[in-house]
Parts: C-alpha cells; structure tokens; sequence
C-alpha cells in the first residue's frame, strides 16, 4: 500500500492514478479538503478518474493530526510526500512513520541561497528525495551535502504544446496584442510567490 500526501493537484493526481495501474493500493490523503473518503472510480465534472482512495485532511494543515494514525491504519508499506519541505517544518520532524518501510519527500525549492532555515531535516527525515527541478538538487548538494534524486514534473503535451504561427497571430490579433510580446505564467495568486515583483520586472 502507497500513502501519498500532496499538493500540485495534477502531479499527484497522475502519480496516483499510475501507481494505481500498475497494481499498487494507493491513499491519497487531500490536504485542502475535508469530508468522507472517495473510493477509486470517483470522476471528476470533466471525466477525469480518480483510480485511488481520496481521503480528506484533518483539523491540522497537511493531516499533522491524523497522518500517523492513517499510516497505522492503512499498514501502510510506503509513505510518499509532494509538498514544499517548508509545510512539514518543524512538525513532522517528531512523527513517526511505522509501519512504512520506505518514505519518500519529491520538493521543490523556493530558490535562494538554501533551503528555508532548518527544512534540510525534513529531507534527512525521509529515506529517499526527490528534486523537482535540477536547482533544488544541486542545492541540496551543495548547500546541505544531500544527495537527492531528480524527477521533473511532467506535462500534459495535448494541452501544452506549441501554437502555430496562425494560432499565435490569431489570438493576439483577438486579444489586442499584436506587435507584442506575450509572456505566460501559472502559479496560485499567495503572498509568497511574489507576482507584483513578477509583473514589476517584466513591466
């Protein structure tokens, strides 16, 4: 059995669904939602299948209140986390991952010089990690001496994919951006990622 806990919705949501293929039992446990476990099978207004047992958060952010009884409970064999090192520190350095035989944190970096202060013994605390980007792995090296895997984030390429030059001149032509460059971010709109400094800097 395979006990995820995540954030960026469609990495997990993918991860899950492929480790669920490939015949593994697998809990999601969805740190921005209550409510009942779903049972795999769940689709979503779109279509999309939820091939994984979906459960809700806790009181506490990031299931800090109930993610060691879940790992009991479900006898769970790995313990898989996709979140910002920084939403584990200081709280899950005291947690105790039994019955898990392997646990596994895939993070990213929030750049700078290292990791935000003390969330290198988060990474120490799993028995395996996973950069997300070459940088948060070479940073990880370099600043704190770990040596951490790297998986990059995959896409979607029948969504995301280059337009043609008629789609491009169209759009802009729709949108009253010729002669323009155009310059396209996705990120959540929160205090931390700064875009008023994004959008200064480009201006």
């Amino acid at each position: 059995k395979i006990i995820h806990r995540g954030s960026f919705v469609i990495q997990s949501l993918e991860i899950c669904n492929i480790l669920s293929d490939d015949g593994h039992e697998v809990h999601y446990l969805d740190h921005t939602a209550g409510g009942q476990t779903l049972k795999p099978g769940t689709r979503l207004l779109d279509d999309k299948e939820f091939k994984f047992h979906l459960h809700g958060n806790g009181m506490q952010p990031y299931a800090n209140d109930i993610i060691e009884h879940k790992l009991r409970s479900l006898k769970a064999d790995i313990f898989a986390v996709l979140l910002d090192t920084f939403m584990l520190y200081p709280s899950y350095l005291s947690k105790d991952f039994s019955p898990t035989r392997a646990q596994v944190m895939y993070y990213p970096s929030d750049g700078g010089g290292n990791l935000p202060a003390g969330c290198e013994n988060i990474i120490r605390k799993f028995s395996h990690s996973v950069a997300m980007s070459k940088f948060a792995q070479r940073q990880a090296k370099e600043v704190h001496g770990l040596d951490t895997l790297y998986i990059p984030h995959g896409v979607n390429t029948n969504l995301f994919k280059p337009l043609s030059e008629e789609e491009r001149f169209n759009l802009k032509r729709k949108y009253g951006l010729l002669g323009k460059t155009v310059i396209g971010s996705v990120f959540r709109n929160q205090g931390r990622k700064m875009s008023d400094r994004y959008f200064d800097a480009f201006a």
